[in-house]
């Protein structure tokens, strides 16, 4: 069973040490719980903390997930755990998260830029995570207005990319996925999807969910995508593309941005 990914749970192993985080992994998985080393999941922190507790609770963090590092198992909370005990934490809620999707070339004067901050402002302040790429642009304006905020901003980032688009400075925890297939489970991992305008890579991002939403429909996990122009691919797409039902098309909820983005996602996670 897989440990991250929309409707995924299990456990994290982030111990420094590559056999002892196979050895723990394995023990894990005897006792029925799914868990992941962090090479396994293709992550790694860009500095990982010397402190085995410190790198337990920003992971337990980053994922949403039971983490395990260093020393006797232990909880976000630092809680000594043996398997048993982990088998409830993993069964519990996770902390609610809104992925946000969007341009990395989109610049603070645009209004997207504006709305995605406002956004990240008012779900902090509801108590939602903020997860997004980790970049520029509507990433950077999201994770600003959550950071600044006191919220969470968790960057999943790839690693080699460094020189296309520079990290932004408002992440909380930043992640780096060995590649883009590593790291959309935890990029998509969330309680609601938001899309504001962006490339190719806010395309592929959308794409995804909503064929998520096709699968395994869930009316709590709504897929947002803000802006006129979303509004006119999406006119294009109900042309273009074949769908088997075509309350598929329903699937995807729309808004102009501001206010109304702001209450859909607190209304629903």
């Amino acid at each position: 069973m897989a440990v991250l990914g929309p409707g995924a749970h299990g456990v994290v192993v982030a111990t420094a040490d590559p056999e002892e985080a196979v050895a723990r992994r394995a023990q894990l998985q005897r006792n029925g719980i799914p868990a992941a080393t962090l090479p396994e999941l293709g992550l790694e922190t860009p500095d990982p903390p010397d402190d085995p507790q410190a790198l337990t609770s920003f992971w337990a963090m980053a994922t949403r997930r039971p983490t395990v590092a260093g020393g006797a198992a232990a909880d976000a909370a630092g809680v000594a755990a043996d398997p048993s005990r982990l088998e409830d934490l993993v069964g519990g809620r996770p902390p609610r998260r809104v992925a946000v999707f969007g341009g990395a070339w989109t610049a603070e004067d645009d209004p997207d830029h504006r709305e995605a901050m406002e956004l990240g402002t008012a779900v902090a302040g509801a108590g939602i995570q903020v997860v997004n790429g980790g970049y520029q642009g509507i990433m950077a304006a999201v994770s600003r207005g959550a950071a600044e905020a006191g919220g969470v901003a968790v960057g999943v980032t790839v690693s080699g990319w460094g020189r296309r688009a520079g990290v932004n400075p408002w992440l909380t925890h930043e992640a780096r996925a060995r590649d883009l297939f590593a790291r959309l489970p935890l990029i998509c991992d969330a309680d609601a999807w938001v899309a504001f305008p962006g490339g190719a890579g806010t395309l592929a991002e959308v794409a995804l969910c909503w064929n998520l939403l096709q699968a395994d429909p869930e009316p709590n996990r709504p897929l947002i995508v803000v802006g006129e122009r979303w509004g006119k691919a999406f006119e294009h797409l109900r042309d273009l593309l074949v769908v088997v039902d075509p309350a598929d098309h329903g699937l995807v909820q729309r808004a102009m941005g501001g206010d109304a983005v702001v209450a859909q996602v607190i209304g629903t996670t």
